[in-house]
């Protein structure tokens, strides 16, 4: 089957491809990452699509009933009462910063399905441990441990993948771009 195949094709089947495949060698090398990486990405993007999305409801929410609060504080004509807005205006801005976030990285690794830039995964790993402070500061629930075990699980999951893929495509380009230094 194997002797069908390279006639067919012409080319051997003895070459194995590594993980990246440079493209023109004139000085502006491209990095192609191969199909598990690229499923990876695609993991990431859409955990962290779906996290901002679900962090986003959360801060609607808590918008809401924030809101209900206020006005029937209003409707009973009593005053609200001294410092309680502040700290829950200021929790509902921290849980909207960090759901746009996420919802910019998820997209952000989406689009860079196709290149093997570290930026988007090393963004992930700021974006999920924020989430995991914020969890575990602002939550009191039980289910605060499952999304900070999940978050931990990415952020070791997008740090595998920078040691596996990522590092070695950066010493490539660097190579390619300074051959003097390497080694």
């Amino acid at each position: 089957m194997g002797k069908e195949q390279q006639s067919q094709t012409g080319h051997s089947d003895s070459t194995v491809q590594d993980d990246t495949q440079t493209l023109p060698a004139d000085g502006t090398a491209a990095y192609v990452p191969d199909g598990a990486t690229r499923f990876r990405r695609y993991c990431l993007g859409f955990f962290y699509l779906m996290s901002g999305s679900a962090v986003a409801w959360i801060t609607i929410m808590n918008t809401v009933a924030v809101n209900g609060q206020f006005l029937d504080y209003q409707a009973a004509g009593t005053p609200v009462p001294a410092g309680w807005l502040a700290p829950v205006v200021a929790v509902i801005v921290d849980f909207a910063v960090v759901s746009l976030a996420s919802l910019f990285v998820g997209i952000w690794n989406l689009l860079s399905l196709k290149t093997m830039i570290p930026s988007p995964l090393i963004a992930g790993i700021f974006c999920s441990a924020a989430s995991v402070v914020m969890l575990m500061l602002f939550f009191d629930d039980s289910s605060k441990f499952a999304w900070a075990f999940i978050h931990a699980f990415v952020i070791f999951m997008t740090i595998r993948m920078l040691r596996q893929e990522g590092w070695r495509s950066l010493r490539a380009v660097r190579r390619h771009k300074y051959p003097e230094d390497a080694r």
